[in-house]
């Protein structure tokens, strides 16, 4: 959630998509009870998995800034073996394998040149591989063909499905009661008109 905040602080377009998408589903009113009430409704579950633009934030979020880690021991005995990319072999003797979320998920030859991007419409749309921004550049769609592609995401499906329910309850609630702006390090930068100052990806 944090991390979510901090990601529309630094986005006022994805920050203001992700409010009037808000509104095209639950309506203008943004008291927290309010909303409260429509998500737990007999309709919530529906209303809910509504939320596309919301979800790919989180996801986008999720990838760029992955919570969970993992590591497999590997046992005397079993005869596995890793190959690097530089073609040396690895032994088995007692390995601990260790999956780095924040570099798989920050791989540019997945990824392409907007692997370190916050861009969240690689988890909109079709299911193909190269998308395009609103402003012409190409970007790398995230690989949904791909099994368990989401590491940080893990396999406790429990826990999984319990903080996914949470996370799209709770960022909206925030994002309609609450003006998100970025102050201090990384402050975002305003012309003379007192509009954003876009860099070269837009």
């Amino acid at each position: 959630l944090a991390w979510t905040f901090y990601e529309l602080s630094r986005s006022p377009r994805v920050l203001e998509t992700v409010c009037n998408k808000l509104v095209e589903v639950f309506g203008t009113e943004s008291r927290p009870g309010r909303f409260e009430g429509q998500a737990t409704c007999a309709r919530g579950r529906e209303l809910i998995h509504r939320m596309t633009y919301t979800i790919a934030v989180v996801k986008e979020v999720l990838r760029l800034h992955p919570l969970a880690r993992t590591a497999r021991m590997v046992p005397l005995g079993l005869r596995f073996t890793v190959q690097t990319p530089e073609s040396q072999t690895l032994c088995d003797g007692c390995m601990i394998l260790y999956n780095c979320a924040i570099i798989i998920q920050r791989d540019g030859a997945v990824f392409g040149d907007s692997a370190d991007d916050f861009v969240l419409e690689r988890w909109l749309g079709d299911s193909g591989n190269i998308s395009t921004s609103e402003t012409g550049e190409g970007y790398r769609k995230y690989p949904a063909q791909v099994p368990d592609a989401h590491p940080s995401e893990g396999r406790g499906l429990i826990g999984q499905a319990l903080a996914t329910i949470e996370t799209r309850v709770i960022v909206p609630a925030v994002a309609r009661c609450f003006n998100l702006v970025k102050v201090g390090l990384g402050e975002l930068e305003l012309d003379e008109n007192g509009q954003l100052v876009l860099n070269e990806k837009g």
